[in-house]
């Protein structure tokens, strides 16, 4: 599980990551070239798809890479609305009450009771569990506000063509 999460926020950040080259793209002058020479890495390639996506002149071969790029990207915006759900779920479990299995308080009230029973190793074990849901806690507002971010730019739909174009006669 914990895996899973640190994967959805490497997809989440790698979409954050296409909303900031792309942003820095459409400022850019159009004389500069839109896709970089070198072909990034890893999940770097996502910010490529929109920038090729948008670019005036493509090669066949881009044009394959970008329409790749569009469909990695299409699935990874299909999971960004799952995720922002999860997130919130997470957030909620954290901040419950002391009768809430997973949440902060629940930890620490079995740290308490460890600590009562002198179990020093449980103590040690629950201070450790306690600590890392403290940063994924501090953590949380900051993934759901990136993964929002990316909803709303790199996952948006893209605006229909206007089809209101005058007839010239």
């Amino acid at each position: 599980m914990v895996l899973k999460s640190i994967l959805v926020a490497g997809g989440s950040c790698a979409l954050v990551a296409g909303v900031a080259v792309a942003g820095s793209a459409a400022g850019a002058p159009s004389s500069a070239p839109s896709v970089p020479a070198v072909a990034p890495a890893g999940d770097t390639a996502l910010a490529s798809a929109v920038i090729a996506a948008d670019g005036d002149s493509a090669t066949p071969a881009d044009t394959a890479a970008a329409q790749t790029l569009g469909r990695r990207r299409d699935l990874l915006c299909a999971r960004v609305p799952r995720a922002i759900t999860r997130t919130e779920n997470l957030e909620k479990r954290l901040a419950a009450g002391a009768s809430t299995q997973g949440s902060i308080a629940y930890l620490e009230g079995r740290i308490a009771t460890a600590q009562t029973a002198h179990q020093d190793q449980l103590v040690t074990v629950l201070q450790n569990r306690l600590t890392y849901r403290k940063q994924l806690a501090s953590f949380l507002p900051q993934r759901l506000e990136l993964l929002q971010t990316a909803r709303r730019t790199v996952c948006a739909p893209a605006p229909a063509p206007s089809s209101s174009s005058s007839p010239s006669s």
